[in-house]
């Protein structure tokens, strides 16, 4: 058994050093996680707000959004849905709170991808494909696409907890440690 794990943590390795961030792949898991706001269809800067928080989330670490700005997130996302479906909705807020439920939507989202180690230029080429989503862009296909993104995800997360890993005993291995 442990043979097997071996083997298995090899082959996940190699597979992380062979995953190119091409843009394509990147754009296509930007717009997946765009997905669910897609039919809101949002305009230019708000897609660019919530992108904002994806990339800010990717690239400054310890930026995660607070529990109230996501509970409120989450309020108007509802809010803006039903009535974009025709429904009678809650009120959806003012221009500077849809703005903050955005860029707190975009961390969240951020949150789900942050295992991916991804550079800042990686991250603002997920954000681009996010922000193109969430106006209205097609997503991939998930049953052609799908496998692919998420095993370049695994590959990536895979690679990402190997430097860790490796940070970890480097340090354990210093005076004092």
């Amino acid at each position: 058994m442990k043979k097997l794990i071996f083997a298995l943590t090899l082959t996940v390795a190699a597979a992380a050093q062979a995953a190119p961030a091409d843009e394509k792949t990147l754009l296509a898991i930007g717009r997946s996680e765009g997905t669910a706001l897609a039919p809101l269809k949002l305009g230019a800067g708000e897609a660019g707000q919530a992108a904002k928080g994806l990339r800010d989330y990717l690239t400054i670490k310890d930026n995660f959004p607070k529990e109230a700005d996501s509970a409120k997130a989450h309020e108007l996302i509802a809010a803006r849905q039903e009535a974009a479906a025709g429904q009678a909705g809650a009120a959806q807020g003012s221009a500077a709170e849809w703005d903050a439920a955005l860029y707190a939507y975009g961390q969240e989202t951020g949150m789900r991808l942050y295992n991916g180690g991804f550079s800042k230029d990686e991250a603002a080429v997920l954000a681009r494909g996010f922000a193109e989503a969430l106006r209205g862009a097609q997503v991939p296909d998930m049953a052609r696409e799908g496998a692919g993104i998420r095993a370049f995800m695994a590959a990536r997360a895979a690679a990402a907890a190997k430097e860790q890993e490796a940070f970890y005993q480097k340090m354990s291995q210093e005076p004092g440690a």
